[in-house]
């Protein structure tokens, strides 16, 4: 069965993508300044398809991902996604895509700030992290933005960026 979230903030609605968002993830997933940040390169809408179905349908399931569209609360625009993988001992990882049209406007912040906030609602959850290519200045300056600290290096030598979930409420964020 497939859970129904919804996470809405002043200007987002945040909600599983489903098959029928495959032609709009694949329209801003595959263009170059996108792709070249990412390990998902879809070649054609089927592509996109297969990577949301390979999605869980529910949060919480340790070892996957879990894809949140984000959409503009007035018109339902798809302008990009956020991935939350959920790894064991109560940590998640994000990854976050918007279309290069939508960037500029805080709403990777927004969207990423509410997600953080939902994520650290689970007594269970003790930390959230982001893995950013060097090379990928705003993705870096979203995460210092949001709080996240240099935390070391994947073994792709990507930037682990984490906020452990006392410093996200010291910041005075609600949960």
């Amino acid at each position: 069965m497939t859970a129904e979230l919804i996470i809405e903030t002043t200007r987002l609605r945040l909600t599983r993508l489903t098959i029928r968002d495959a032609g709009a993830v694949f329209a801003y997933r595959s263009l170059p300044e996108i792709c070249r940040f990412q390990s998902f390169r879809p070649a054609a809408v089927a592509d996109a398809a297969a990577f949301i179905a390979g999605t869980a349908d529910r949060p919480d399931i340790p070892g996957t991902w879990f894809q949140l569209g984000i959409f503009l609360r007035e018109g339902q625009v798809l302008i990009g996604d956020i991935g939350v993988h959920f790894l064991p001992r109560g940590e998640a990882e994000l990854g976050y895509t918007v279309t290069p049209s939508f960037q500029k406007r805080g709403y990777a912040a927004e969207a990423a700030t509410a997600v953080i906030s939902w994520l650290f609602r689970s007594p269970n959850r003790s930390c959230i992290s982001c893995t950013i290519d060097p090379d990928n200045a705003p993705s870096l300056r979203l995460a210092k933005r949001l709080g996240l600290k240099p935390a070391g290096k994947s073994v792709h030598q990507e930037l682990i960026f984490k906020i452990e979930r006392g410093e996200w409420s010291a910041r005075g964020v609600p949960v």
